[in-house]
């Protein structure tokens, strides 16, 4: 994803997360209308307040409660089997072009707060050519003002501006570099993984 930014990608896989543990595979199993004992609610509803439980409420109760939806399983078509799976799955996945000031991009190595403390794959997006770069000489310093800050490490420095983007154009063609002077740096970075 050019020029988005990582923020919206730490997101998004928290609310994957969070929304499969809910009501991914089995899980939404547990939240199927069917299986309410409407008897129980009333029954607690009455003890709480005799007007909760009045014909009318209990109808609009059923009426809010009785529509499923097509399709319970909204992960259904990733055939993910498990929570685990997702984070993965995404980071292997997603690329995030970045501008070298957002300081949001420390967020994609926030091992810390995010999903099982994946690290996204943020990419440098330079910002060389674009008209509010005063002087293209401090792009990359720019950058680097995350390592300055404690922000970021300088292993994901380094994964922010170089080896990230290897990952991304030998992702989809192994041989992006092949005969390159930097082919055998990223034959390495892609058999590290």
């Amino acid at each position: 994803f050019l020029e988005g930014g990582v923020g919206w990608g730490v997101q998004l896989l928290a609310g994957l997360v969070d929304r499969w543990a809910k009501r991914g595979g089995p899980n939404i199993e547990a939240l199927d209308p069917a299986r309410l004992d409407w008897r129980e609610v009333e029954s607690l509803l009455r003890a709480e307040n005799p007007r909760y439980a009045e014909p009318d409420v209990m109808a609009a109760l059923r009426a809010y409660t009785d529509s499923a939806p097509f399709e319970r399983d909204e992960f259904k078509a990733t055939r993910i089997e498990k929570l685990g799976e997702i984070p993965s799955l995404f980071v292997e996945n997603f690329f995030f072009g970045c501008e070298a000031d957002d300081p949001i991009n420390a967020w994609a190595f926030d091992e810390k707060r995010n999903p099982f403390g994946v690290k996204l794959r943020a990419v440098l997006g330079s910002d060389i050519g674009h008209w509010d770069v005063v002087d293209m000489r401090e792009v990359i310093a720019e950058a680097y003002e995350g390592v300055e800050r404690g922000l970021v490490g300088e292993i994901d420095f380094r994964d922010f501006v170089c080896d990230n983007a290897v990952r991304l154009h030998a992702h989809t063609n192994p041989d992006f570099f092949a005969g390159t002077i930097v082919e055998d740096y990223a034959a390495k970075i892609r058999q590290a993984r």
